[in-house]
């Protein structure tokens, strides 16, 4: 369950929405700095922006190279974290023999050291090199784009692979204010659609229609895990024996409406965005009060208590009953037999999912009033 069993090496952010089949699916936008934008890491900065399969956001800088050289070839400055850490970015008219991640149709992202010496050892391949790569810590990115902190423009495959990049990032902020400014808007709207689609193929194809097993886990006192600490989560079982669920006390200072602010109806939700956990923070998902199911891929979790994965189902919901939901950034997921024995550990106390303790207003003191509530079951046990 640790967030570190999500391989960080394994990372690449949001994708653009298109009308071609899913293998063709372009998987990437471009972020233009704007002059604002002064951290001096994005400063006048191209970043390519990507999402990987485990729903992480991250990106490449297209437009820092450095004196560094590998083989001849230029190594560009990808970005702060992992610094050391090679990144190559790849066309291939084939699948990838080792682990890759599929950019745009025929261009790739590893870090897989074999793959990196794979193509340096093939005149002719086009590739380009990165010393690190760009990531955002959860609603980091958006909480930028609702700053107005850039400018979000298609990807193409001559800009990814081009030689002189001096002039790239003055050609592009000129391209997003000039007549190409009506790009602005529709891609970031996609960027709002692929938050949502995050965690659609992460956790919806393993769980249940059916299932109304719903618990509520109480962090014990000496659980010191930071993502865990005094927290209080609903998790349901999968039917590959593992589980899924959302930290149900932890609020953001941030609102859906000033996450999307292009999206009327999400202006209208009243609570704050929660953090719902550790897995595919860049992800959106739903708790949903409903009398019937909200739409495809919701989770019964307990008498009209949905849990909602899929972009589409979770747009209708806030577009037509945006208050009789939460809304979370990221979930927590547990492999087969990795929760019951947690609880075997005492890590979590368990009890009954209640849906008034579930859509509960003030959390702030949730985790206490819960912790007594175990206690006082415990006690009345012993006797």
């Amino acid at each position: 369950m640790s967030a570190a069993e999500i391989t960080p090496l394994s990372l690449l952010f949001l994708a653009m929405l298109a009308a071609a089949q899913p293998a063709e699916r372009p998987n990437a936008v471009l972020l233009v700095a704007k002059p604002s934008l002064t951290d001096p890491n994005f400063r006048e900065t191209v970043v390519l922006v990507t999402q990987t399969p485990d729903a992480q956001t991250v990106g490449v800088i297209l437009n820092r190279p450095t004196e560094r050289k590998l083989s001849g070839e230029t190594v560009f400055f990808g970005g702060p974290v992992l610094r050391e850490t090679l990144v190559a970015l790849f066309q291939s008219r084939e699948q990838p023999a080792s682990p890759a991640f599929q950019v745009m149709r025929g261009v790739y992202l590893a870090m897989r050291p074999e793959t990196i010496e794979r193509l340096l050892a093939r005149p002719g391949q086009r590739f380009r090199l990165y010393a690190g790569y760009s990531g955002w810590a959860p609603l980091q990115l958006q909480a930028e784009l609702a700053r107005d902190g850039w400018y979000v423009l298609p990807a193409s495959v001559d800009l990814l692979f081009r030689k002189d990049t001096a002039g790239l990032w003055s050609e592009l902020l000129a391209e997003a204010r000039g007549e190409h400014a009506a790009y602005t808007l529709p891609m970031k709207q996609a960027l709002r659609s692929l938050l949502l689609l995050a965690a659609s193929a992460l956790a919806a194809p393993a769980l249940s229609q059916s299932q109304e097993d719903a618990i509520l886990l109480v962090a014990h006192p000496a659980f010191r895990d930071l993502e865990y600490r005094q927290t209080v989560l609903i998790a349901a079982p999968a039917p590959n024996g593992g589980h899924v669920g959302v930290i149900l006390n932890r609020p953001t200072k941030r609102s859906l409406g000033s996450l999307f602010p292009e999206h009327e109806p999400s202006k209208k939700v009243m609570d704050p965005v929660y953090y719902g956990g550790p897995f595919s923070r860049g992800a959106l998902v739903a708790l949903v009060k409903a009398d019937n199911t909200p739409g495809a891929g919701a989770v019964l979790l307990m008498k009209n208590v949905y849990l909602a994965f899929r972009a589409n189902t979770i747009d209708h919901v806030i577009e037509t009953t945006p208050n009789d939901a939460r809304y979370f950034v990221g979930y927590v997921g547990w492999r087969p037999g990795e929760l019951k024995g947690e609880i075997d550990r005492g890590l979590w106390s368990v009890l009954d999912a209640d849906a008034e303790v579930v859509f509960r207003k003030d959390t702030d003191g949730m985790w206490e009033d819960l912790l007594q509530a175990t206690r006082r079951i415990r006690a009345s046990l012993s006797y």
